[in-house]
């Protein structure tokens, strides 16, 4: 007898094998090979094979790291000729000009505390061998 909850996750399960049966870069050919236009769907189809769900891990997101926060409290130190004179300097000195790699590195050390706290909890993730059939 299937419960609420048995059927719940098998629904779950198949909805990721769909997800997982297609490819990425197999997804972006096909998207490229179909006309602008509306389409109806009726079909059916077969995926066969097996998931496996990773365990939860904690992973630090770069992206989640806001530097200009960090560059906005820097600026906020300094009166406003200061911070005209910096930008007005950033804009007209050349590359080479704030090339001194301790400066780098205290500024790479800086973003690294950022990405840092940005540190959380991710889903497993999800591996697939699926082969996916048209059956109609």
């Amino acid at each position: 007898m299937k419960t609420e909850q048995n059927t719940n996750t098998e629904a779950n399960i198949a909805k990721l094998a769909t997800a997982k049966a297609v490819a990425e870069k197999e997804l972006k050919l096909v998207i490229g090979e179909v006309a602008p236009g509306d389409y109806p769907v009726d079909v059916t189809v077969r995926i066969v094979g097996g998931l496996k769900k990773g365990a939860p891990y904690r992973q630090r997101v770069a992206a989640a790291a806001n530097p200009w926060r960090l560059l906005g409290l820097a600026l906020s130190k300094l009166n406003a000729s200061s911070v005209e004179a910096l930008v007005r300097e950033a804009v007209e000195a050349p590359a080479e000009a704030v090339d001194d790699e301790a400066i780098k590195q205290r500024a790479k050390g800086a973003i690294e505390t950022l990405v840092a706290a940005t540190e959380r909890e991710i889903e497993g993730r999800i591996t697939a061998a699926v082969r996916w059939e048209l059956l109609s």
